[in-house]
């Protein structure tokens, strides 16, 4: 009775763990992965997994720049399988074997679209290889931020831009100043979220300190002079109006009631002449025979050759070269500064903010690029790369444009001739080029779009839309 009892007991114990091995083995490996093929006509770019038993599967989005992983459950790949070299806009394909599953990654040129058929043992991921798609993202009381992708089968072109009509630039667009927040730089996300903008863009050129190297007026104060007079500016006056002029900025000092004329920036000091200058100004080429006082807006103090000569000094200051005794301040109790912008008729321009940058683009709407005229280096006149621009068309609105770079990716930027023409298919009667490549960054709510936080650079200026 004992080994009956014994015998009766452990059979149910035996054939369960028997089954659940058997169920084990069905729910696990269901799929072999045998081929995987990458293919090209003229019309389509085909991945071709090919299995002996199609597997359940999942396309996930990674990132935001529309990379891709292809999840087989219960998929095995067969011995030796290897991976066909990347055909763009694949620009590299990875993979990873699992206990159980099987999983593929794509790295794709950018958002790309895609199809996905089933057919019998195949699953095919069909990308087209050229395509052009525009996406519009409504933002209440600002405008709405359009989205351009065009991809071909070499390169894809990706371009953010929006519309400021003329009662938003009035009450809602700002120039942002890291300096404002403790910092000369910042990353852009940072500043636009501090500055609670609902959008961002970059603002000018800078130079390796942070420090602004061209006009910049903010809030109605003169916050940088232009290291290179004459180029385009964005001048948005104490009404509202926006315009885009080549400004001029006259300065000058106020010694007790005596108005002296400042005659230049940045320009070797003539005797007979007062000149201001910026960090910028190589110092091997001041005169030890001027005069030099501290440039502020409260006043001047005086200055050594030796002081202005050091590397790390980084102030605004003047040199005075006139005769000795004729230093219009020497023995002056009250010293101001004081500028004014003006028009290029010599209307002076009640300003609240402005930001210069460099070529003029567009010129009564048609492409007039000044790359010459305004002093641009070759690398950025010549080059293909992120741009960032502004416009303003015959109403007064402002357009906020920014262009994606990532070699990487197959997405090279655009050229300065390609920028202008896109302005003007949106409607920009001028527009001028602000400062590019690693700088070149569009944020909406704080967050990039057109690069990843990690790449983010520290800029000094941003136009913000609050």
């Amino acid at each position: 009775m004992g080994i009956h009892r014994s015998t009766i007991r452990t059979a149910p114990l035996f054939a369960g763990i028997i089954l659940a091995a058997l169920l084990i083995s069905l729910s696990s490996i269901a799929a072999e992965l045998r081929v995987v093929q990458l293919e090209s006509d003229k019309g389509f770019v085909r991945l071709l997994l090919e299995f002996d038993e199609l597997p359940r599967y999942e396309l996930r989005e990674v990132g935001r720049f529309g990379d891709v992983e292809v999840l087989l459950y219960d998929t095995k790949a067969r011995a030796g399988l290897a991976l066909p070299p990347a055909r763009f806009p694949v620009i590299s394909l990875d993979h990873y074997q699992g206990r159980e599953n099987f999983l593929l990654s794509l790295n794709l040129a950018g958002d790309w679209p895609r199809l996905v058929e089933r057919r019998d043992c195949h699953l095919v991921i069909s990308f087209p290889r050229s395509f052009s798609e525009t996406r519009r993202i409504p933002l209440p009381a600002v405008g709405t931020l359009v989205i351009e992708r065009k991809g071909n089968a070499k390169a894809l072109e990706e371009v953010f831009w929006v519309r400021l009509a003329p009662d938003v630039v009035s009450t809602r667009l700002a120039l942002a100043l890291a300096a404002n927040h403790n910092s000369r730089s910042l990353p852009l996300s940072e500043l636009a979220s501090r500055e609670n903008a609902v959008l961002a863009v970059n603002g000018g050129f800078f130079d390796a300190s942070g420090t602004p190297v061209g006009l910049v007026i903010a809030d109605g104060e003169l916050v940088a002079l232009p290291v290179k007079p004459g180029r385009p500016a964005l001048v948005v006056d104490t009404n509202g109006r926006a315009s885009i002029i080549r400004p001029r900025l006259e300065l000058w000092l106020q010694a007790d009631g005596r108005r002296v004329l400042v005659d230049g920036f940045n320009q070797p000091s003539k005797p007979g002449s007062v000149v201001a200058y910026s960090r910028l100004f190589p110092k091997a080429k001041l005169t030890p025979n001027a005069i030099y006082y501290r440039l502020s807006l409260a006043g001047i103090d005086g200055l050594t050759y030796e002081e202005v000569s050091r590397a790390d000094f980084d102030d605004f200051f003047l040199a005075v070269n006139l005769p000795l005794g004729a230093d219009p301040f020497t023995g002056a109790e009250t010293i101001t500064f004081h500028w004014r912008l003006m028009d290029e008729t010599g209307n002076e321009i009640p300003v609240r903010f402005a930001v210069s940058g460099a070529p003029l683009l567009v010129d009564s709407g048609q492409v007039s690029i000044m790359s010459e005229l305004d002093d641009v280096p070759a690398t950025i006149a010549d080059s293909v790369r992120a741009r960032t621009a502004v416009g303003v068309d015959r109403a007064g609105s402002v357009f906020l444009l920014v262009a994606r770079e990532d070699d990487a990716r197959g997405t090279p930027g655009l050229s300065l001739q390609e920028l202008a023409e896109k302005l003007i298919k949106i409607g920009a009667w001028t527009a001028f080029n602000l400062d590019g490549g690693g700088s070149s960054e569009l944020t909406l709510a704080g967050v990039p779009l057109n690069l990843p936080y990690a790449k983010e650079r520290d800029i000094p200026t941003s136009l913000v839309v609050r």
